[in-house]
């Protein structure tokens, strides 16, 4: 869905500025590296491989449809790479043949890596990093995000709670990178929304409790008293078998 967004308003920025020209071809770049997240301890079905590259295709193919009336051509070249230096080859591969719109489903250390190699004429649509990061301190004038922030996602967890008087909150970090982001944006939205986090926790176990959570997370979440639950768990790796087990 990212994927469609990010070449749909591709599309639509381009058609916008050449509305008086007789003809448009836009040539667009879909560069994607997922590292392995390991196995999945839960049921959570996980995301397909092919997810972001098959919405790419598919705002391609309608967006086709009503160009070609207009004489507006659009291509699109792909590459789902199996490692960060592949994805950054290719990157450099599809500049070096003149494409400079890309939308990029990678982590933020790989995207950073090519918007140091962007030309001023290269314009990437961010379409898989959440990293509040990108938006701060490395934010860059070639990059443009498609998805929000961890910032954006827990100010409005924040603000809900905020809303639902729900202030005193129990935190479960996961153990990824991805859940400890999370987890200190939630911290900062807490403060900005005058909640207490009464108890901050890591989530320490590494075998699969589908057996034995409502045994286990009784004595884990154990506290004097909260309002709520918040779970980082950007995977959905735990979350699951925290409800009605608290």
């Amino acid at each position: 869905l990212l994927s469609r967004i990010a070449i749909a308003t591709v599309v639509t920025l381009f058609s916008a500025t050449t509305a008086l020209a007789e003809t448009l071809e836009v040539r667009m770049g879909y560069v994607q590296w997922i590292p392995d997240q390991g196995p999945v301890l839960s049921n959570v079905l996980p995301e397909p491989e092919d997810a972001g590259l098959k919405g790419a295709e598919l705002a391609l193919q309608d967006n086709s449809t009503t160009g070609k009336f207009l004489g507006q051509t659009y291509t699109l070249e792909s590459t789902v790479a199996d490692s960060g230096e592949a994805a950054l080859a290719a990157f450099d591969n599809m500049r070096q043949a003149g494409v400079e719109l890309f939308v990029v489903n990678a982590p933020a250390q790989t995207l950073k890596a090519m918007t140091a190699k962007a030309s001023d004429h290269t314009l990437i649509f961010n379409a898989g990093a959440k990293d509040d990061e990108l938006r701060t301190a490395e934010c860059n004038v070639n990059l443009l995000h498609t998805l929000p922030s961890y910032a954006m996602l827990t100010d409005a967890l924040g603000q809900w709670l905020n809303q639902r008087r729900w202030n005193e909150v129990f935190l479960i970090t996961g153990p990824t990178d991805a859940d400890k982001g999370w987890a200190d944006a939630f911290r900062r939205s807490a403060k900005r929304f005058g909640l207490e986090i009464v108890e901050d926790k890591p989530w320490t176990f590494d075998a699969d409790l589908r057996r034995t959570a409502s045994k286990e997370l009784p004595l884990f979440t154990q506290a004097s008293d909260y309002d709520a639950v918040v779970v980082a768990d950007v995977r959905g790796d735990f979350g699951e078998y925290v409800p009605f087990n608290t």
